[in-house]
């Protein structure tokens, strides 16, 4: 098997780099030099793999595209063959899962940004109904006699409660706000059976 080109290899370093970098700065505070610094190599170098900005916006909105399929392939993989969206509300609503959540946060500091870059404002909302119609689907396999608009509803709530508080896992949030957050979500699940 060949081995992968020297260009996709720095390239992935870069973005992976410049990602750290949004996650740290915000999307505006990751400036070339910055990145450059995350990824130990000298500026001109970020054009040379990944061209100018907005090329290099471009090629970030691939590699998070990327970092979302990947974080939704593993909730899929991790959940169990029964009762999956009990265990699903239990993954999205962990602590430790939303620190270890890049994907997350880098969502978090386009969505920000998205108001000056359009492009960024249509792939934060295609993102966004990737995570509700996971999480939907999940609910219409574990309850097959559940409406379509019944079911995006709940998702949406999950979905919202749980970019909630991950973005708030940011600071310092109580537990309590946590264990509230997980209850929340369980109530619109049980709420399917008395709908």
């Amino acid at each position: 098997m060949p081995r992968p080109s020297m260009k996709i290899i720095r390239s992935e370093e870069i973005l992976t780099a410049y990602a750290k970098c949004i996650i740290r700065f915000g999307f505006e505070g990751a400036t070339q030099e910055k990145i450059a610094f995350e990824a130990n190599v000298k500026r001109p170098i970020l054009r040379h793999y990944l061209g100018n900005r907005i090329q290099m916006i471009e090629a970030l909105i691939d590699y998070v595209d990327i970092q979302i399929e990947k974080d939704l392939e593993f909730l899929k993989e991790t959940l169990p063959d029964e009762r999956r969206v009990g265990a699903l509300i239990d993954i999205l609503f962990d602590q430790e899962h939303a620190a270890d959540d890049d994907a997350g946060m880098m969502m978090q500091a386009l969505v920000s940004a998205a108001y000056s870059y359009p492009e960024l404002n249509s792939k934060t909302l295609d993102w966004t109904n990737g995570y509700i119609e996971f999480v939907k689907d999940e609910i219409v396999q574990e309850y097959p006699n559940i409406s379509d608009e019944r079911a995006f509803q709940i998702a949406f709530g999950i979905v919202a409660l749980h970019f909630n508080i991950d973005f708030l896992s940011q600071i310092s949030i109580p537990d309590a706000w946590w264990a509230a957050s997980n209850n929340a979500a369980c109530t619109l699940v049980r709420s399917i059976k008395s709908y």
